[in-house]
């Protein structure tokens, strides 16, 4: 099995040109947008256009979810002598999906400017930005099949090389729920607003005196520096209490929080 990363900015058009890159690099399988996809047939996974928030579509990419990813591993672990075509909107989020799917790290990676023109993925950027479109890889049969809410438009595209005919790619056109919902952004002051509350419903805290924040593709690393009233046990306390405010956190705002770290500043007696 090998791993290949086809890696451009979200809108791009990796979608419309994934199953021509699969088919030019010898990779049998597609991991796109949450789902593995294997010819004219979607074998599995959930997909990131059936998420109401751009979060949860982020999370479901990405397959952080334990029955999601777990689903997914257990249909790869068939597929082991198949070469897989990773799509992400970076390096870093390609390597994350790979490392999520128990997969090797990509032996190389495809970006979308070595196989798209300049107009090509301005007209891509158009169709995602002003009418909301994204594309499965798949024949509209297969996406109505599973996917009937968001089903929008069958097309077959036509990828010619001078002036020969390669071959032709069925895909489907479809509107995600978030697209229709409108976009959801949360601002860096109320994700550091939830987690300082939560944080100060927890002993020994008494006050969160900062927190920084660094995000990425969906995940967030923390590091927070509180005041804490005078205990024998603050370290044991504080390291109880860590998996409950992630959780919540998690809960509350869909944001997975890989690392945080707390850090005493102050003791209050």
């Amino acid at each position: 099995m090998a791993t290949i990363g086809f890696v451009g900015p979200s809108g791009t058009g990796k979608s419309h040109r994934a199953a021509l890159i699969a088919f030019e690099n010898n990779c049998q399988i597609i991991i796109d947008d949450g789902l593995i996809i294997k010819g004219q047939k979607i074998l599995g996974g959930i997909s990131a256009k059936k998420q109401i928030s751009k979060i949860a579509a982020i999370r479901t990419a990405l397959f952080q979810d334990t029955f999601h990813r777990e689903m997914a591993k257990k249909i790869l672990e068939n597929y082991q002598s198949e070469n897989i075509l990773v799509l992400g909107t970076s390096k870093d989020m390609v390597e994350k999906i790979c490392e999520n799917l128990s997969l090797e790290k990509p032996e190389r990676f495809i970006y979308i400017n070595e196989v798209a023109s300049p107009d090509e993925i301005k007209i891509a950027r158009f169709h995602r930005s002003r009418l909301g479109k994204h594309v499965i890889p798949v024949p509209a049969f297969e996406v109505k099949k599973s996917f009937p809410a968001i089903f929008f438009e069958p097309v077959k595209i036509y990828f010619k090389r001078g002036k020969k005919v390669k071959t032709v790619f069925d895909k489907t056109i479809v509107k995600p729920f978030y697209n229709e919902l409108g976009k959801l952004s949360i601002a860096e002051e109320a994700l550091e607003k939830i987690l300082a509350f939560i944080l100060s419903q927890n002993k020994p805290v008494k006050k969160v005196l900062n927190i920084d924040l660094t995000y990425s593709y969906g995940l967030l690393a923390v590091t927070v520096e509180v005041a804490v009233e005078k205990s024998s046990d603050i370290p044991q306390q504080i390291k109880k209490f860590i998996p409950h405010v992630i959780k919540e956190f998690e809960g509350q705002t869909g944001i997975e929080i890989v690392k945080l770290d707390v850090i005493v500043k102050k003791i209050i007696i």
